[in-house]
């Protein structure tokens, strides 16, 4: 008799923290919950309290946080899910997780292998904050844990093949590309003396908004720039502005409702992702302002940003820290509103082809009905 699928997820947080990880995490869950799995993700509960038992038909299994290291929570409990491993068909382990990837590793080595969960990987970014251990790790816990893996998921070729423990895995890589919600409806935008720039992201170094700002210092003509995100940087954005003599016409703004969010992309008339480094491993943010038919001005990364990019159709790439080329992209492109309006409506046609929820969906079940077509024991249900 068939039963239905199980799919677990080891992320790094449960999807109540705000995170790029986190999101596409909830979306992959949602797409397995669509199919009729049973779908549950593990991982550390930020707020320190039990939530939630589900969210959106997925069940949450939070673990306790001891502490962090960097952006890496202290989760030891990851060594204690042999009852989830043991009872699921599907397993996803959300890359960087460091001590997801190690519990799940020992536990594939000490299990024999016909009893082992299908493993698939969802790569997000190679461990690009200590260049250093991350060789180490890949060496000895992700090359290793990719071996026993069945398939693996990357967001685009471009990411995937920035990543070292990637290489050789193509053959068995799916690219899926993350999606983002539908904008909403297009809001009437309030009165402006200038033309709005947009950026959205923690207020971290990689991110690169100093560079923007200093770009920003030597721009021609009437402009405004609102920052969205919180962050350890922002006392030394703000000094800068100081600096720089630009204060009244940059608003950090901080944490914000989606509604806020969602009305600030709809206004805007350039989204700026100037990043620095391939940290930044895709750039949600600019799919999101692509689903509001907005120009993008981003950076060349060799990482999923470079997908999204499309060598500069979205608007303009400018090589990362160069605040010159930064402030030449955003002269031309605000003086030039039939080459934003071109950008915005081929941004908004990549996105309705290529990152909406539905697209990703399918290219998902695709994958798990590739892995399970031959198990008689292990069936989809049809979708509702």
């Amino acid at each position: 008799m068939s039963r239905a699928l199980t799919i677990v997820h080891l992320a790094k947080y449960l999807p109540s923290y705000s995170g790029g990880m986190e999101a596409v995490t909830e979306e992959l869950a949602c797409a397995g919950v669509a199919m009729g799995a049973r779908v549950v993700i593990v991982g550390a509960d930020p707020g320190g309290a039990l939530p939630q038992p589900s969210r959106r038909g997925i069940e949450l299994a939070p673990l306790p946080v001891y502490g962090r290291f960097g952006p890496v929570p202290f989760a030891p409990d990851f060594f204690r899910l042999e009852s989830y491993l043991k009872s699921c068909d599907v397993v996803h382990v959300h890359l960087p997780n460091p001590l997801a990837e190690a519990a799940l590793l020992k536990y594939l080595m000490s299990t024999p292998k016909h009893l082992w969960p299908k493993v698939v990987p969802i790569m997000h970014v190679g461990m690009v904050r200590w260049p250093k251990l991350g060789r180490l790790w890949e060496a000895l816990v992700q090359k290793p844990l990719l071996r026993r893996s069945v398939r693996l998921i990357a967001a685009s070729r471009e990411l995937a093949a920035g990543l070292v423990s990637m290489q050789g895995l193509s053959a068995k890589t799916d690219i899926i590309p993350f999606p983002t919600a539908p904008a909403v409806a297009q809001l009437q935008r309030p009165p402006s003396s200038g033309m709005e720039l947009l950026a959205i992201g923690r207020l971290v170094k990689y991110k690169g908004f100093d560079l923007l700002l200093e770009a920003l210092s030597g721009l021609q003509g009437a402009w405004k720039l609102t920052i969205i995100g919180v962050g350890p940087e922002r006392e030394a954005l703000v000094a800068q502005c100081r600096s720089l003599n630009i204060t009244s016409q940059v608003s950090f703004v901080g944490h914000v409702s989606d509604g806020e969010k969602q009305q600030r992309l709809s206004s805007c008339d350039i989204l700026v992702a100037p990043s620095r480094t391939a940290a930044e491993a895709y750039g949600l943010v600019i799919a999101e302002a692509f689903s509001y038919g907005k120009p993008v001005i981003t950076t060349s990364l060799a990482t999923g940003v470079a997908y999204l990019a499309r060598g500069g159709q979205c608007g303009a790439v400018v090589p990362p820290e160069n605040t010159a080329a930064l402030r030449s992209a955003l002269q031309q492109l605000l003086a030039d509103p039939a080459k934003r309006r071109s950008c915005g409506e081929g941004n908004m046609r990549f996105w309705q082809n290529e990152l909406t929820r539905e697209r990703f969906a399918e290219r998902y079940r695709a994958t798990i009905e590739a892995l399970t077509e031959d198990d008689p024991k292990q069936q989809l249900a049809n979708a509702s």
